[in-house]
């Protein structure tokens, strides 16, 4: 009897103690869950976080030009990278450039208008090389970043084929802002497809087409030509830039030459100005029945293409050219009828 009292007395004890260790141990595990569970909730908030603050910034259009089109072996190229369409000052601009190392090798480069500190870190591999860019202001001043800000020089290693240079992964900021752009290119051709054997070293005269707008009376600018026309309404000034096929800088100016935004609309009046080095071509964009010139179609423009049919104010050249639809030069109850049909679709 005592040796049964101890053995219940002894499961007692047992029970008394383990039974507080274990309830411990469980809730320390439902504890570890719950924090774990929290911890997966707060990183899918601040990845939605990022990606809503990614959706919200702005950008830029970037583009890359070359002093030569055509690849010399043993001749020295420059590279430029040009901005427009920016949005907001900036102090700071960072990008990759990729390129063929058994084409070309970086030689050296500058900063243009006014910026500075130029950092190129050639980051090589194989096949291919990869060059971080990294520029700022001098004394951290924020402005406008518009035109050239950078030249890079490569010498020419072969020009047996065509090759391609990508610039990607590119942003500028200020103290308050960041934007990104899409990534862009520029081919180079080989010496045979850039017009033979032949030493005919002079330099790409300045072009300008496109297949979407109507330049002058055909598709691609001659000298002499004052417009570019058949421009839709609500076309941003980066689906504009991005319609126009040149070798040059392309910026839009507003009518009294300040400059555009990237997703400001295109209107009548506006000037598309391209340069490359001391060429320049200056256009008056038309947009399509837009007379007031804001890039929209609206009774206003209604309004002033009756005033001049009706003999009570006359539209001036480019006004007339934008209310025009059938091209004969003048306004007809036929542009007249065109445009009410457009307003009330």
């Amino acid at each position: 009897m005592k040796r049964s009292t101890k053995l219940i007395l002894g499961i007692i004890l047992t029970i008394v103690l383990v039974f507080p260790i274990f309830k411990m141990q469980s809730s320390a595990v439902e504890n570890n869950e719950g924090k774990s569970e929290v911890k997966q909730n707060g990183n899918q908030q601040t990845e939605q976080l990022l990606q809503s603050d990614l959706e919200e910034t702005t950008k830029f259009v970037q583009t890359l030009t070359c002093n030569k089109t055509g690849l010399r072996e043993g001749e020295d190229i420059t590279i430029d990278i040009n901005i427009s369409g920016s949005q907001h000052t900036a102090s700071e601009f960072e990008g990759y450039l990729n390129y063929d190392k058994e084409v070309l090798s970086y030689k050296d480069g500058v900063a243009n208008n006014g910026w500075s500190l130029l950092l190129f870190d050639s980051l090589e591999s194989d096949e291919e090389a990869e060059g971080v860019i990294e520029i700022s202001r001098e004394n951290s001043d924020e402005v406008l970043a518009e035109g050239s800000i950078v030249s890079l020089t490569f010498t020419v290693l072969k020009d047996t084929e065509d090759t391609i240079v990508k610039l990607y992964d590119s942003w500028m900021a200020d103290t308050n802002n960041i934007s990104y752009s899409e990534d862009t290119q520029i081919t180079l051709l080989s010496k045979a497809n850039d017009g033979g054997d032949d030493d005919d070293d002079d330099k790409e005269k300045l072009y300008l087409k496109s297949d979407i707008y109507q330049i002058g009376e055909n598709n691609e600018y001659v000298d002499g030509d004052k417009y570019i026309i058949k421009v839709q309404e609500k076309t941003t000034v980066k689906d504009f830039i991005n319609n126009c096929n040149t070798n040059g800088i392309p910026v839009v100016k507003k009518v009294d030459n300040t400059d555009t935004q990237n997703e400001e609309l295109v209107g009548t009046g506006m000037k598309l100005n391209v340069t490359k080095e001391d060429e320049e071509i200056s256009l008056i964009i038309i947009v399509v029945q837009d007379v007031t010139g804001d890039g929209l179609v609206t009774t206003e423009d209604l309004s002033k293409l009756v005033a001049d049919l009706t003999g009570e104010t006359a539209l001036n050249e480019i006004e007339m050219m934008a209310s025009d639809m059938d091209g004969d030069k003048k306004n007809t109850a036929s542009d007249l009828s065109d445009m009410i049909s457009k307003l009330t679709k």
